[in-house]
């Protein structure tokens, strides 16, 4: 099972890719890596991105051909740019983690709960390692709700997104609203894939409030 640590420097990874597709579009190709600004674009919920973790991210991302530029001698890519295999992932919602296509996590949400041996356990977005069920509160069915509506009036705002996509994703999230006992886990995947659904309008109001309700309702699951 992956830890929280090393399912943060995905996010983070996944969270700087997002924002140099979000520059580019916007006609800056080689930014200056603002951690402020990489956050806000990405919807950044969870502690601060560090300069070490921005320099390691930029060094991967490069690695594996995500971005170019040139190194520093503090290390990272100051300047990075995307590339159009970047662009590609970033357009398509996916993260830059290795192995079977997933979707993209830029909040560097991750969650910890605790098991049957009672120590304190990191569980990432996604995980299949175990099931906990639970009874939402009245607030987080409302919330649940807010996200379905945010998403289909995403889908009516005629953004850049996969339509079928989201559109499937509103009737999963509407569906566990409606349930009276939860699978934690399974309903964190949602929301996760909520979030990367609408990455590539995560520039926008309305794909920002759709993040922003999913972050939300993420973070009151504990």
């Amino acid at each position: 099972m992956m830890s929280a640590g090393a399912d943060r420097a995905w996010n983070a990874r996944d969270a700087i890719l997002l924002w140099l597709y979000e520059m580019k579009m916007q006609g800056n190709g080689s930014p200056v890596v603002d951690v402020g600004d990489v956050q806000a674009a990405a919807n950044w919920a969870a502690e601060p991105i560090t300069a070490d973790e921005v320099a390691s991210a930029t060094n991967y991302l490069k690695d594996q051909g995500y971005i170019k530029g040139s190194g520093a001698f503090g290390g990272g890519v100051p300047r990075p740019a995307i590339t159009s295999d970047g662009e590609n992932l970033v357009a398509q919602g996916l993260s830059v983690r290795p192995g079977p296509a997933q979707q993209a996590n830029t909040t560097g949400v991750t969650n910890t709960y605790n098991v049957t041996t009672n120590a304190p356990t990191n569980v990432a977005i996604g995980s299949n390692n175990f099931t906990q069920t639970f009874a939402p509160t009245g607030e987080q069915v409302e919330s649940l709700l807010a996200v379905a509506n945010a998403l289909e009036r995403l889908l009516a705002s005629q953004e850049p997104v996969d339509a079928g996509r989201v559109e499937a994703l509103a009737d999963d999230v509407r569906a566990a609203a409606a349930e009276p006992e939860q699978d934690k886990n399974k309903l964190m995947a949602i929301l996760s894939n909520v979030i990367g659904a609408v990455s590539t309008a995560a520039g926008s109001e309305m794909g920002q409030q759709v993040t922003n309700l999913a972050v939300g309702v993420i973070q009151s699951l504990g």
